[in-house]
Parts: C-alpha cells; structure tokens; sequence
C-alpha cells in the first residue's frame, strides 16, 4: 500500500519530504488547515484594539492562521480614521484573488489589499460582504467593529475570533466577588448580580459584566465552574446554588448541589462546582434558591470560572 505521509519544513528540495520543485504553497496552507485550525494564535498581544477617542485604530501585535496563510505583527498596527463617519468593520483578510481588494483603509495607508497578503483592514459592511464573496469566509476573519464621527472613533467593539484548535492553558480563569448583599425570596431562583469586583488570568479568552454577573467564554471547551457563598443564620428548608448557560451544547442542571442547610457541619456555607461543556460565545451565570418560608440574605460569594 503506498504512503501517504508527508510533512512541510525542509528546505531542500526533493530530499526526504520536500517537494522536489521547491517550496510548496498548497501543501502548507493546507498543512496549517488540518493543523493550526484558523483564527488569532494566543500569542503577543492578541491583536487587541484600542484608540477610542482618537482618528487611530490600534491593533496590537498578535499572529494568525487565515485559511492555512500566516498571519504576524511584531508591534503595534495603526489605521486612520481621519474623515471617516460610520460603521466600520474591522477585518483580517488573506488575499488569495489576483487583484486588489477594497477597503476603507489599512495600516499601510492604502484603501486596498494587495494579492497573496494577509492584512488587518477596515471596511464597509458592503466592501466586507464582497471580500467575503470574493476570498471565502475562513479567509476573512471578523475582528470587531467601530464607529467614527467626523474620524475620531466614538465606540470599539471586539469578537474574540480565537482558534479553537489550540490547547489553552488551564490557568486561564476569570472570577468575581461579592458585591452587596443578595436577597433571595422564597421558593425562587435568584440570579446572583452586582459582584463588587473582578480579575482574570488576562488573556481575554473568558470576559466577564459585574453588574450582570455573566461570564462569556469566548473559546470552547471544557470549563469548571466554582461559585461559594454564605447564607445567614437560618436552618429552615434547604438551600441551592446552580448555574445557567445560553449557547451550551448540554442544559445544566438546575438541581445542582441542593443541600439541607439544618443537616451540613457547617450549615450556613455552601459550595457549589461542575464541570461542563461550553461553545465558543456561551454565556454563564449563578443563581441561589432557597424555600424556607421568608426571604434570606447571602452575605458572601465568589464566582470561579477555569478552563481546563
């Protein structure tokens, strides 16, 4: 049976693996597809963006795979908005028409993108549809979007448009913490809001809202959810914490960890963990119920969420 195994890398050409004409580009883009996915690599700076209040779009340094192309920036990108009134989207395309591509302004200065680059560029929802016709949509990634009065840009919006290929980490984390007290009526799930502050490993990859008490996981996979709180001094009915999610391939379990609170040791602190399975966009938050005939107060509580 012949082999079909091959790889890419070697710079001699027809010894071992390489192609015997010399360097190969369908066999690396297509390498890099089946490989590296496609999507903004976890490193650098992540391209991040920043220039409210300003006539400069920055994108910070970062690197990518669009549709098997690479994509690096070792420092930051700048692209002007001087003039420019509107809605922008703010993409990442990799070029691979023979002609130009249109756009409302690159970093280079230029309202186009040249053939066989990768470039961070913005554009018109109009000129993004037709790059999207014209390239593919794994070959023009959506970073975000602004919006610009008479060039200086007013609001920036980010899409966390990381590649789920790759093997994050487990440290990345994000919690919050109690706020102000929380009343629960009786008989009610009470979604657990207003945490007082927050902290995350940095990275970006899991967002979080103090006053909504939502987390977003902006990367899928498999997380742990850990939220601990106190309840006061009362030994009535039972107690519950849980969790809910929008965009998760599986339902929690709204009856997780339910425990009397007049039969634990320490029966006015209650923690509740699970691990779960969560899309890329999936939000999350916890709730607290209880049913013990009058409305109780939990003094205390923290809300975890790590990858593992």
């Amino acid at each position: 049976m012949a082999s079909t195994e091959r790889s890419l890398g070697w710079a001699t050409s027809g010894t071992g693996d390489g192609p015997a004409a010399g360097y190969n580009a369908d066999r690396w883009t297509n390498n890099a597809r089946k490989t590296d996915g496609n999507g903004v690599m976890l490193f650098g700076s992540l391209l991040a963006l920043s220039g409210t209040g300003t006539s400069t779009l920055t994108i910070a340094d970062g690197s990518a795979i669009v549709s098997g192309y690479t994509y690096e920036s070792n420092g930051a990108v700048t692209i002007s908005t001087t003039g420019l009134t509107g809605s922008y989207n703010v993409i990442l395309v990799a070029n691979t028409t023979a002609g130009t591509l249109a756009v409302t302004a690159t970093g280079a200065g230029t309202t186009t993108i040249a053939a066989s680059t990768v470039r961070i560029a913005i554009a018109t929802s109009a000129q993004d549809a037709t790059i999207t016709t014209a390239v593919g949509s794994t070959a023009n990634i959506y970073l975000g979007s602004i919006t610009t009065t008479a060039g200086t840009i007013n609001t920036i919006s980010r899409t966390y448009a990381y590649n789920n290929s790759l093997q994050v980490p487990s440290q990345i984390y994000a919690v919050m913490d109690q706020g102000s007290a929380l009343s629960v009526p009786t008989a009610s799930n009470t979604d657990i809001v207003s945490y007082g502050a927050s902290t995350t490993s940095g990275e970006g990859l899991i967002s979080l809202n103090t006053t909504t008490g939502i987390f977003t996981v902006n990367i899928g996979g498999m997380y742990l959810l850990d939220l601990f709180a106190i309840w006061d001094a009362n030994a009535t009915g039972v107690r519950m914490l849980g969790f809910t999610a929008t965009g998760a391939p599986f339902t929690l379990d709204q009856q997780d960890f339910a425990i009397s609170a007049s039969v634990i040791s320490y029966q006015y602190i209650q923690r509740s963990t699970r691990s779960i399975l969560l899309n890329a966009g999936s939000t999350v938050k916890a709730y607290a119920f209880q049913n013990s005939g009058g409305t109780r107060s939990v003094s205390s509580y923290v809300f975890r969420i790590t990858r593992l």
